[in-house]
């Protein structure tokens, strides 16, 4: 029982008899989560979010069930419901709202659920293959009204609702040629169903506008193949190629990929690592339509084809001591056949992901340009003697290029990431009760965002961004710092565990966005939240 919900789990054998097995016998897992807030608000408790109240259940649980010696069956499932309304219409304009707008009703749900099942057999000591078939499905949907500035009422600004069916197929073939080979090749097929629709409403307008309205199918299938040779007790090399055609676009590709280690001596090695990696665009971009002239729409993005890139990282590791582990890695991502306008433009969709929204650009090409490159490096004691420390460091640059062939900050290059945790464990009375405190802090250089332009927002009443200055100006840096102290009670049959989880408890402001607010007419500054403590109860028996 926490901030993160109610929750109820078990696991164990299936039955008396399986327990009683040396060799192990079916097992099951199950959870359940049920939102603590939404039961608080239930009850009638002003929890200070006023309608923004997160609204979510979900379930999980894994069935195992040995078939013989050689055999290994399995049985899975996962299901989830959640919500959230954001409304600008019961909001408190003098206090600060992290994600809703006062401007804006916004309305939104979500469900899925995902059940499969997976085989395992052993045909020999050298050979095992593994099949796994898996069904999921997930429904979206988001209602955004804008609130009138003479009145206040609602007028329908946007609807959207996604929904996707998927099957999918995945197969493992490892085979252990000798002791110095090991083959291994598989294959992933998946098939889905989509529903897409999105439209958009102008109060002007006799119509509505619709920016996405397609039904379907497709399918994207996947197969690899990895060789693994032992040339020596100290350097081993991995080949293989990894292929996949996605049936929408017919697009298809081959990409080859290596590794090798090497081992200095005991407690040094080196890694290097190459390959060529595809990825999808979201599946919403290829049907964005376009207004045509005789009042019909066109999809101009149907032929998209992958976003490729060829990676290279070069790593070395030490053991400085039993417990204390060093690793240094550099690498470099070279980016290509990103989608961009056809026109001299700034946007690219190496971008997506970094607000709420995915974008809707119609017409895209596959000509834009990415580059990340960076040191990392991991400095970790592992628990030992009741104490812990990891400290990560990462320097690196992102950028990007759009049609208009100018490079770019992406909006994720922060330069830098500083991450310290540090845990020591205490125990206390004659049961080995433990008394944890944990500490973790966080600093990363802030994120690039588009400046607003903020003469033409007042005259549009909404935020209007230089997007021939895209990603220009950078947030203040980020810094949290996190404290947790927790104590384990141990009983013959049942273990209790409090913790109170101090979270940012430094109260640091840090910046989530800068907006254009319409009804004052004013940039404003929205911030991540603050100082926030999380209780925490669990039973254990």
């Amino acid at each position: 029982m926490g901030f993160n919900g109610f929750e109820l789990g078990a696991e164990g054998p299936l039955s008396k008899k399986d327990k009683a097995r040396t060799g192990g016998g079916a097992s099951y897992l199950v959870n359940y989560r049920y939102s603590t807030l939404a039961v608080f608000n239930a009850l009638g408790l002003d929890l200070g979010l006023g309608t923004a109240v997160p609204q979510y259940q979900d379930l999980s649980l894994k069935v195992d069930i040995p078939t013989g010696r050689n055999g290994h069956f399995s049985v899975f499932g996962l299901g989830g419901l959640s919500g959230i309304n954001l409304l600008g219409s019961t909001m408190d304009t003098t206090k600060q709202d992290l994600f809703g707008d006062e401007n804006q009703d916004m309305r939104s749900g979500y469900r899925t659920g995902i059940v499969g099942s997976s085989y395992q057999h052993h045909l020999s000591p050298t050979t095992f293959y593994k099949l796994t078939v898996a069904g999921s499905y997930t429904d979206q949907w988001v209602t955004t009204d804008s609130l009138s500035r003479q009145n206040w009422q609602p007028v329908r600004l946007e609807q959207t609702r996604h929904a996707q069916t998927k099957y999918s197929i995945n197969g493992i073939f490892n085979k252990k040629l000798s002791v110095k080979d090991l083959f291994t090749a598989g294959f992933t097929l998946d098939w889905f169903t989509f529903s897409l629709h999105q439209n958009r409403y102008e109060p002007a307008a006799a119509n509505d506008q619709s920016v996405l309205r397609q039904s379907g199918q497709s399918r994207l299938i996947q197969f690899y193949g990895q060789w693994q040779h032992r040339f020596s007790e100290r350097l081993v090399v991995n080949g293989g190629l990894h292929g996949q055609h996605f049936a929408l676009t017919n697009s298809r590709v081959i990409e080859p990929r290596l590794g090798l280690k090497y081992q200095l001596n005991d407690r040094q090695s080196v890694r290097l690592g190459y390959g060529e990696h595809s990825q999808l665009q979201p599946l919403t971009s290829y049907f964005v339509q376009t207004p045509a002239t005789d009042n019909a729409y066109r999809l101009t993005n149907t032929s998209l084809d992958f976003t490729r890139s060829r990676h290279l990282a070069l790593a070395y590791e030490r053991s400085l001591s039993a417990s204390l582990h060093l690793k240094v890695e550099t690498y470099y991502q070279g980016i290509r056949q990103a989608p961009v306008d056809p026109t001299t433009g700034s946007f690219s969709m190496l971008n997506a992901g970094a607000s709420f929204d995915l974008p809707d650009n119609d017409s895209l090409v596959n000509r834009g340009h990415g580059r990340n490159y960076g040191l990392e490096l991991t400095l970790e004691r592992s628990y030992q003697q009741g104490f812990y420390f990891l400290t990560t460091v990462s320097l690196f640059d992102s950028n990007y290029q759009g049609s208009d062939g100018v490079w770019r900050n992406t909006a994720f290059n922060g330069h830098y990431v500083v991450n310290l945790l540090a845990g020591r464990a205490f125990k206390t009375g004659h049961r080995d009760n433990t008394f944890n405190v944990d500490w973790k802090l966080t600093t990363a250089g802030g994120r690039y965002e588009t400046p607003i332009d903020y003469a033409r927002s007042v005259r549009a009443g909404r935020a209007v961004y230089h997007n021939e200055a895209a990603y220009s100006e950078q947030l203040r840096a980020y810094f949290r710092t996190d404290l947790k102290f927790s104590y384990r009670l141990n009983r013959r049959r049942l273990t209790h565990e409090i913790s109170l989880d101090l979270q940012n408890f430094t109260g640091q402001q840090n910046v989530f966005t800068r907006t254009y607010n319409n009804r004052t007419q004013q940039l404003a500054t929205q911030y991540q939240i603050g100082f926030f403590p999380v209780p925490q109860y669990r039973l254990l028996f």
